[in-house]
């Protein structure tokens, strides 16, 4: 009984050690993502969403703590949560005498894009 009891606990053991590093790893395979979409929002009547050519418009709101804290250059990042578009920072951000910020991607399918965000007049 001794043997079975030591045989279960060691499974025990290497189960949750396996499940862990599994929890592990999947959380470290997904990026942050750049903007979050903004459900409750309607866009509508937006003239951008409504314009020819445009198949699917969303609100969203940008990650404005990832930017400003964490990401670095080389770092890759979703375009929003459940996105199959990731962008990798090229370089650190450039900042205009007005504050704005500009953040320059490269794309997952070898394109670029640049991300301006301009200082919140509210602050």
């Amino acid at each position: 009984a001794v043997v079975s009891t030591q045989s279960t606990w060691g499974f025990l053991v290497l189960a949750l050690v396996t499940q862990g590093i599994l929890i592990l790893t999947e959380s470290m395979m997904e990026a942050p993502s750049l903007f979050v979409v903004d459900l409750a929002r309607d866009v509508g009547t937006t003239p951008q969403c409504n314009q020819g050519g445009v198949k699917n418009c969303r609100a969203v709101t940008i990650n404005m703590d990832y930017l400003e804290t964490s990401v670095k250059p080389g770092d890759s990042v979703s375009l929003w949560s459940g996105s199959d578009i990731s962008l990798k920072l090229r370089r650190a951000p450039t900042v205009s005498s007005s504050g704005t910020m500009s953040y320059s991607f490269t794309l997952c399918d070898g394109g670029e894009a640049t991300v301006t965000v301009r200082p919140n007049e509210g602050d």
